[in-house]
């Protein structure tokens, strides 16, 4: 008794303790609460300037996008090459722009020539553009980006670029874009309604580019670490500095009203006062009664527990005047008799079952109940055989008269004689349930017999439901060889498909031809990269969706990849030219079906397909015919995409000679095969200035290899990386033994680096390296880059970095090819470089070709604008040097002066400089 009155008294002291914690809890979450209302508030108005930030960008990128595409527009080219630019602008190009759907959004569009004379204006016609244009700076300050322009009161967002002529490249005018801010009703409104916010002030070096809402000030406002609270707003000022895109100095103010959070505030408070008075009374009131009453409750079940632990399992729990123990005294005392009752029968997690040596059910458990649907009287009345392998009536109290040995299952027979034989038998069955449902049952049964005579007494029977493994064992199976987004069979199921239609074709002899078809989505990653991963997935599921409802049904498509569907059309034709003719008819229907327009996100969308077929009789391996149909939609996309190509013969034999010559120069970088050559590079008065490093391939059987044959393949297999990393280690190790002799310690190298080692993380590091293991100075050495480093936007900063870091120890930087690639000169601006190389396809013809000497002339006038050197490769001809020369170029590299030649001779070379 004291032991109960000592727990309960524990539970009062716990009570007590609760009701302290309770009330010092609720003055520190009234701390707490302020502090989390400031830090929302916080949240909320960052997460505002993110949105209206991002909107900003957005119309701007999508102005940008725009303006550079009218820039690519063939008619804009073509009336920009024109000499009256001003008639064919007012007759064409207002026609072609008003009449856009992307007009609508034009704020400011107009062309200025290089006078900053108005061409023409195709912007909405709300905003006047006469007061801009006289408030503009030169034309030239709008090419680097987007700048801020105030006039008559008004402010607006520009950006410009150059229009050349495309034949003569002479500056023609400057195309101007731009983004109405103070007046621009509907963009405040979307600004307003997507942000959800109530005010908005956008300022620039103090001055006001856009005010939505009522101007507040800051004067007597009270400030936090976080916002300003004024005039019933609470407002937070932040400079724009996370994008590229918008004008530098920028500073945002917004504002969220204090109405919005204080209702939160008051209601939080009021629920926390209210929950925190309740929860304190309702612990005070628990303790009390459980002070009184529980004790004498508590002393009654323990009192019965104490009797059944004597084994006194006849005793009745005594009643009490608490619902909750009486309760739990019922619950012990039928869990006592199931106790019991398990003791002398069976429980078990599985279903069970005892019969007699006839078969005939004496005894099930619970779980028999709950797997078969029958219940223990009804199983009662029947035999094993007749429960589990005879087909059940619709009334299972008429199933005994209904029965004969007739209706008993052919594995029955097989069960009864390995009984008789083992005396136990396991194993799978399909069965019914009293209401006729089906389901699959994992049974055992075993014989027990008297250990003293062996006779057979019982039968014990145990089973499972295995219906939710089956199912899962469907899910796992369709998981494997089915794409979850389409639907559709995918690589595995195909392959095994194949591997099944070989095996048949070994064993019955060749089959009709067939058509594998490699179907490849053109241009999926940029749908992606545009619009997202969900916009892909529609349009995989439309696509899937067409293919079904345009091939015959016997058409096996799957999807093999994430945009590469592979189709087989089987039986096509038992003849070879047949089955061609039949194939490309029904590639010509399917290409009319797909090419029709899709809907991703509620846009029309178009989109084309590469195809690669390959006819198969079943003969070939299944790997080789995947393969064949894969090279074949290669050599589709090769040829421009949206076309079809059947698989040729010779495209394996090119595939593997690109895979024998990739061996090759395997073994040729470790057995050292490859050489580097040197071709002199002098200035105009005759002085050798340095040399670039060009690799070669002396191959023990074929001899000299072509640099054109075996950089691309280096290229393509990742090969270029060990080879380029030689390369520059022997061209250093050259360059070292250059400067012991004073006629060469002078001159530089010039050192190709391709696209994939320039970006390699650790590429900055394996240079200086290199540099300080030959102890050579880096002002001599110069790595010449091409235009294709600089395609990707994503990498330029990075581009940027390594190139900076690697210039400022006095490396010189290179731009090789230039003109005959991505020529940007927004790049040209960003980029360190030291030095331009005209590519010698514009030095070759340029005394017989106008455009090649205008392209050069050109290239050299724009590299002493960026204040770059410039040098000219395949000079051949000594009037060649003297037109560049007369063009501002004084460096030079060609036959002219000299061949490639290994060093040893180069070194030779010098001592006797060529006589030109």
């Amino acid at each position: 008794m004291r032991s109960y009155r000592f727990t309960t008294l524990v539970v009062l002291v716990f009570g007590i303790t609760g009701l302290l914690a309770a009330a010092l809890t609720l003055g520190y979450s009234l701390q707490v609460n302020q502090h989390n209302l400031e830090t929302e508030i916080h949240n909320s108005l960052q997460q505002r300037q993110r949105t209206l930030t991002g909107q900003i960008e957005s119309r701007l990128e999508l102005l940008d996008a725009y303006l550079h595409s009218t820039l690519a527009n063939q008619v804009f080219s073509h009336l920009a090459a024109q000499e009256d630019l001003e008639f064919n602008a007012s007759e064409e190009l207002l026609f072609l722009f008003r009449d856009s759907r992307a007009s609508q959004l034009l704020d400011f569009f107009f062309l200025l020539d290089t006078n900053q004379e108005l061409v023409f204006d195709a912007g909405t016609e709300v905003y006047p553009t006469a007061p801009l244009i006289a408030a503009l700076r030169p034309s030239i300050h709008y090419t680097f980006g987007w700048r801020s322009v105030y006039f008559d009161g008004e402010s607006a967002l520009l950006m410009a670029a150059p229009v050349f002529d495309p034949g003569t490249l002479r500056l023609r005018g400057y195309l101007f874009i731009g983004l109405a801010l103070s007046q621009n009703r509907s963009f405040h409104q979307r600004l307003l309604h997507q942000a959800d916010i109530d005010f908005v002030q956008l300022e620039q070096h103090q001055r006001r580019l856009l005010t939505l809402g009522d101007t507040v000030g800051t004067e007597g406002a009270i400030e936090t670490e976080q916002f300003i609270y004024q005039d019933g707003l609470y407002l937070m000022q932040q400079a724009l500095t996370e994008t590229e895109r918008l004008p530098q100095g920028l500073v945002m103010t917004l504002g969220l009203n204090a109405q919005r959070v204080g209702l939160q505030q008051r209601s939080f408070l009021a629920s926390f006062a209210i929950t925190g008075g309740g929860f304190l009374l309702l612990l005070a009131f628990a303790a009390l009664l459980l002070h009184h009453t529980h004790h004498r409750a508590i002393k009654k079940l323990m009192t019965y527990i104490k009797s059944i632990q004597q084994g006194n399992k006849e005793q009745l729990f005594q009643s009490t005047s608490i619902v909750e123990y009486n309760r739990v005294g019922a619950a012990m005392e039928q869990m006592v008799a199931d106790l019991t009752v398990a003791a002398r029968v069976f429980e078990s997690a599985e279903g069970m079952l005892v019969t007699d040596e006839e078969r005939a059910i004496l005894r099930v458990n619970a779980a028999f109940t709950d797997i078969t649907g029958y219940t223990a009287e009804q199983a009662l009345h029947l035999r094993l055989e007749e429960l589990l392998f005879a087909q059940p009536s619709t009334h299972t109290e008429q199933l005994l008269d209904d029965f004969s040995p007739d209706r008993l299952s052919p594995e029955w027979i097989e069960i009864q004689q390995a009984l008789q034989e083992k005396g136990w038998w396991q194993g799978e069955i399909a069965t019914r349930r009293p209401n006729g449902q089906s389901y699959q049952q994992w049974l055992g049964i075993s014989a027990v017999y008297r250990q003293s005579d062996g006779r057979l007494l019982n039968y014990v029977v145990t089973l499972l439901d295995i219906s939710q493994r089956k199912a899962a064992e469907q899910k796992i199976r369709h998981l494997a060889f089915f794409d979850q987004l389409t639907g559709l069979p995918n690589r595995q199921y195909l392959l095994d498909h194949l591997a099944e239609r070989h095996q048949r074709a070994q064993q019955q002899g060749q089959q009709p031809y067939a058509a594998l078809i490699s179907m490849d989505i053109d241009d999926f990653k940029l749908l992606n990269d545009t619009q997202g991963h969900p916009a892909g997935d529609q349009l995989l599921c439309q696509i899937a969706e067409r293919l079904k409802a345009c091939l015959p049904p016997n058409t096996l498509i799957s999807r093999s990849g994430g945009d590469e569907f592979t189709l087989l059309l089987d039986p096509v034709n038992e003849e070879a030219r047949l089955a061609r003719e039949q194939t490309e008819a029904r590639i010509r229907q399917l290409e009319q079906q797909l090419n029709q327009p899709y809907y991703v996100n509620q846009i029309q969308y178009y989109t084309t397909f590469s195809l690669g077929i390959a006819l198969s009789a079943a003969t070939e391996e299944v790997n080789q015919l995947v393969q064949q149909a894969d090279l074949a939609m290669y050599q589709a996309k090769a040829a421009g995409r949206r076309t079809w190509r059947f698989f040729d013969p010779s495209m394996q034999a090119r595939m593997q000679a690109h895979a024998a010559l990739a061996h090759a120069m395997r073994l040729g970088i470790e057995q050292q095969q490859f050489l580097l050559y040197y071709q002199a590079q002098y200035d105009d008065q005759q002085g050798l200035i340095g040399a670039e490093a060009l690799v070669r391939w002396q191959h023990p059987e074929r001899g000299m290899v072509s640099p054109a044959e075996f950089i691309p393949v280096a290229e393509n297999t990742g090969l270029i990386l060990p080879l380029g990393r030689w390369i520059l280690d022997a061209a250093c190790a050259e360059l070292a033994r250059w400067q012991q002799h004073p006629e060469s310690a002078s001159l530089s190298v010039a050192v190709n680096i391709s696209v994939l080692q320039f970006r390699q993380p650790e590429f900055v590091d394996e240079v200086l390296a290199c540099l300080a293991r030959h102890q050579v100075s880096p002002q001599q050495l110069k790595l010449e880059i091409t235009e294709s480093l600089l395609l990707n936007d994503d990498e330029m900063q990075d581009t940027i970095n390594k190139m900076t870091e690697l210039q400022q120890v006095g490396i010189r930087f290179a731009l090789d090819d230039f003109g005959t690639g991505y020529s940007s000169l927004s790049y040209l601006k960003k980029l360190p470089l030291d030095q331009l190389k005209i590519d010698q396809s514009f030095v070759r013809d340029m005394l017989t070709d106008p455009h090649d000497r205008d392209i050069s002339r050109t290239i050299i006038s724009l590299a002493q604008t960026l204040e770059l050197s410039v040098i000219a490769e395949g000079v051949e001809q000594l009037e060649q040097k003297e037109q560049l020369a007369l063009f501002g170029c004084h460096a030079y590299q060609g036959y002219y002066f000299g061949r490639p030649m290994p060093a040893t001779d180069f070194v030779q070379a010098l001592i006797q400089p060529p006589t030109r």
